[in-house]
């Protein structure tokens, strides 16, 4: 993903480094995508444990691909040796995918991503904590309808 000037035509990072970007946590704010401040974790319990592509394997216990009009119907997240993420969903019901870029450091037990919609206008940033074991991540987060913490499970692929 090199050149161009769109977010499908060059990389996410080159893409996100020229956006402003509204918080999710304050969005009447703007924010960098970056997080400058926070140091990437190297070493046996860092980054090299936990870099590659992960695939959706289940949402709140259910396997995926999820029932319903528009249920999940594949999820990759890639994390890459110099710290970039990309998240890439399809759903069930809707054309194309929903892609967000950005960054992730390794915390311990815990992969910490902060990612960028690409899709939206103006871009969203969000910053979600996995827990990781093995080849396993687990991301929960917070339902959108006050319903329960939806609890997302990844496999490394």
């Amino acid at each position: 993903m090199t050149g161009g000037g769109s977010p499908g035509s060059q990389g996410g990072a080159a893409y996100l480094a020229s956006q402003e970007v509204t918080c999710l946590a304050r969005p009447s704010s703007r924010c960098s995508p970056w997080p400058h401040s926070w140091p990437v974790t190297t070493g046996p319990a860092g980054l090299a444990e936990v870099i590659g592509t992960y695939a959706l394997v289940a949402v709140s216990g259910q396997p995926v691909p999820t029932a319903g009009r528009y249920g999940v119907e594949s999820e990759l997240l890639a994390l890459g040796a110099d710290g970039a993420a990309v998240r890439r969903v399809r759903y069930a019901g809707a054309t194309g995918e929903d892609a967000a870029a950005g960054t992730f450091v390794v915390r311990g037990d815990s992969v910490v991503l902060n990612l960028t919609t690409l899709a939206s206008r103006p871009p969203v940033v969000v910053r979600w904590a996995a827990a990781r074991a093995g080849g396993t991540l687990t991301l929960r987060f917070r339902d959108p309808g006050d319903g329960p913490d939806i609890v997302e499970r990844y496999e490394r692929q």
